[in-house]
């Protein structure tokens, strides 16, 4: 297929199709930025090498340093063409995908890992976080505005803040993406409001995931200067698919993303 199927009415396809899946190349990154794309697919689904039906979620990540990100939608279209191809083990099921991914991203790696049903609850976790929403934000923005961010008086600390108020929409369809915003930092204290307030003015913004988490991790390492700086942006499920992009000032291998509840 390689052509762009977000926002068109598509019929899933039969068989396994890499062509289905649509590269979208990565802009220039700026610097110190590190990490990695984290994705779960819910309703993958596949035969074994007699043809009995098997279920699983995959969990798939891949680097900063890859050419392209995947376009979701394609990814969704590649993944259900599996649901009648036939693998004689699960070992092979995923060296398919990985092969496939490996080449349309260009990527120096994918990281695999498949839950069967008894490994689900594997992916429950907790965050320990302090959550920003009840503040009252200092103002309010219709468009991201860096300058609402800044920090306190105070010794260095080291903390993980979170909302549960991150929206934006599909810059292609315009559909509305929910997400929890997590930022974990070494340096000045933030100023817990104003970040509520900056990621409020995020609620009307076009972007994809992966850019929105760019411009949120930018922002917060130029206008507070951390010594260290993570942004996680866990966006929940569409299609089946959610995202997980996270970035870091720092060079980090894949670690397995918390599945938060509202993913």
């Amino acid at each position: 297929m390689n052509t762009l199927v977000l926002g068109e009415k598509v019929a899933q396809h039969r068989g396994r199709k890499p062509e289905t899946l649509y590269p979208i190349a990565r802009g220039p990154l700026p610097s110190p930025m590190h990490g990695y794309d984290c994705w779960r697919a819910y309703e993958l689904t596949w035969c074994n090498a007699s043809g009995k039906p098997a279920v699983g979620i995959l969990e798939l990540a891949y680097p900063l340093a890859s050419s392209c990100i995947i376009e979701s939608k394609s990814l969704k279209l590649y993944l259900g063409g599996l649901a009648d191809e036939r693998f004689g083990s699960s070992d092979e099921l995923l060296a398919t995908i990985r092969q496939d991914l490996m080449a349309a991203l260009n990527s120096p790696w994918v990281e695999l890992r498949l839950y069967r049903p008894a490994e689900f609850e594997q992916l429950r976790g907790t965050v320990e976080l302090s959550n920003v929403d009840e503040l009252e934000p200092p103002v309010y923005a219709s468009e991201p505005e860096p300058s609402l961010l800044k920090t306190l008086g105070g010794a260095a600390v080291s903390e993980t803040l979170t909302s549960n108020l991150l929206r934006t929409f599909c810059p292609i369809t315009a559909q509305p993406d929910w997400g929890t915003l997590t930022v974990c930092y070494r340096g000045a204290p933030i100023d817990k409001a104003a970040l509520l307030g900056y990621v409020l003015s995020y609620r009307e913004h076009q972007g994809f995931a992966e850019s929105c988490c760019e411009s949120i991790y930018m922002d917060i390492w130029e206008q507070c200067r951390p010594e260290w700086l993570k942004v996680v942006c866990h966006y929940t499920r569409r299609g089946g698919i959610d995202i997980t992009p996270v970035r870091c000032s720092e060079p980090l291998e894949f670690e397995r993303q918390e599945r938060l509840i509202r993913q």
